[in-house]
């Protein structure tokens, strides 16, 4: 199996998102490093960490296998501890391949090229091939071969809602004053810094080539911290809420309902993209001439040679839609936001809650994501976790370019 690396260009760019103390570091460090810290420090500034993925466990291999069919799916399904989206679910029956048939293909193909391995399977993310197993017994799956994965992962501090900017066109490296931030910033005597989930231009780790988003949370309640704030007045952090353009989101501690918190963080994710697939639209439509018009007309104003002549010229700047079209996330779209896995932590612990397992996966049905268990600690299903990752937007990249091409 060759050694290159297919994305070398474009990694498979992935974001950690959750509350305090769920392991998204430690997450992290073992799929990068291997390396696992036992006591905890939190996160105060995102980390980026640019590396070389290839998966080691049988079922990581078998999840990355796009025509594995009910074979695949059976080794991937043994355990109750994974979930898969509907996207993935469905590709195993539509791109099933028998195992026979792979074998012998990718044997004549070897024969013919002269080659010892030729990839039989390559994607714009990875290529692998099948080993050529004379012994293997005739339906009895057989995992591929791959080449290695670039990833680059960012790891974010925990997640405070009122602290959070959506979307910003462009990113600033400092701190805005309450009058540049208008009602995000109404408390006095408070700190205001940006932490945008998506940045349309400028020096950010947040910009829209995020390929996808790793929500995760805690299966131990004790493991979900109130903030300073919630012990100090939690009257006065309960009521604190994060306005959308959608809809309004009422915070509630991570400690109370850790899952409440990953349905604020989609919700503004979904307004994020939301504005930055507006922004992209507007920008698209200005190429052709009318992009600038808005600050083209305002910076003619001080032209103008009378005071009505300037009334009358922001009257019909002000009668430009500031209106956001919504945004379509059926996974088929190519305006949809990337797509979310949904990883709960601590799966071993004495502590879990058994309820909050079930309802991460009723709201990774509600969402149409996949779910997964992971235990940090022995590094289980964090190998898979990635893996369900990249199947995902591999397979959204597929149905995407097919209703492109119906499209056209």
């Amino acid at each position: 199996m060759s050694s290159e690396v297919i994305n070398s260009e474009h990694p498979v760019k992935l974001v950690l998102l959750g509350g305090p103390a769920v392991g998204k570091s430690t997450f992290a460090n073992n799929i990068h490093s291997k390396f696992f810290r036992e006591t905890y420090y939190p996160t105060h500034k995102s980390t980026i960490l640019l590396f070389e993925y290839k998966p080691r466990t049988k079922r990581a291999k078998s999840i990355l296998d796009e025509y594995g069919g009910l074979e695949a799916k059976k080794l991937i399904n043994q355990q109750n501890d994974l979930q898969l989206s509907p996207t993935i679910f469905q590709s195993y029956n539509k791109n099933h391949v028998s195992l026979k048939k792979r074998r012998n293909s990718s044997s004549s193909n070897a024969n013919s090229q002269g080659k010892a391995n030729k990839s039989l399977v390559k994607n714009d993310y990875y290529s692998y091939d099948f080993p050529n197993n004379d012994n293997s017994i005739e339906g009895q799956y057989q995992e591929p071969n791959y080449s290695p994965i670039l990833i680059e992962l960012i790891d974010t501090p925990p997640f405070k809602p009122d602290l959070v900017v959506p979307f910003l066109e462009v990113s600033l490296y400092r701190n805005l004053d309450k009058e540049d931030l208008h009602n995000l910033a109404n408390e006095p005597r408070r700190p205001v810094s940006t932490n945008p989930l998506l940045v349309a231009s400028g020096a950010s780790e947040m910009n829209g080539n995020v390929n996808g988003y790793i929500f995760m949370y805690s299966a131990v309640p004790s493991f979900n911290p109130p903030s300073y704030d919630d012990v100090l007045s939690p009257s006065t952090s309960r009521n604190s809420s994060i306005t959308t353009d959608s809809n309004q989101l009422n915070t509630v501690t991570s400690q109370e309902d850790p899952l409440s918190l990953l349905d604020i963080i989609r919700g503004a994710i979904i307004d994020a993209w939301r504005e930055y697939r507006n922004y992209q639209k507007k920008w698209k439509k200005g190429s052709e001439g009318d992009v600038y018009s808005l600050i083209y007309g305002i910076k003619q104003l001080w032209k103008l040679k009378s005071y009505e002549e300037e009334q009358l010229k922001l009257a019909e700047l002000r009668k430009i839609s500031n209106r956001l079209d919504e945004i379509d996330i059926d996974p088929s779209s190519p305006d949809s936001p990337p797509p979310i896995l949904i990883v709960c932590t601590h799966s071993k612990h004495e502590g879990k809650s058994p309820k909050l397992i079930e309802d991460g996966k009723k709201l990774a049905n509600n969402w149409k994501s996949s779910f997964i268990l992971v235990e940090n600690e022995i590094n289980e299903n964090v190998d898979e976790s990635i893996s369900l990752m990249i199947r995902e937007i591999v397979e959204r990249q597929k149905l995407q370019k097919i209703k492109k091409k119906l499209g056209k």
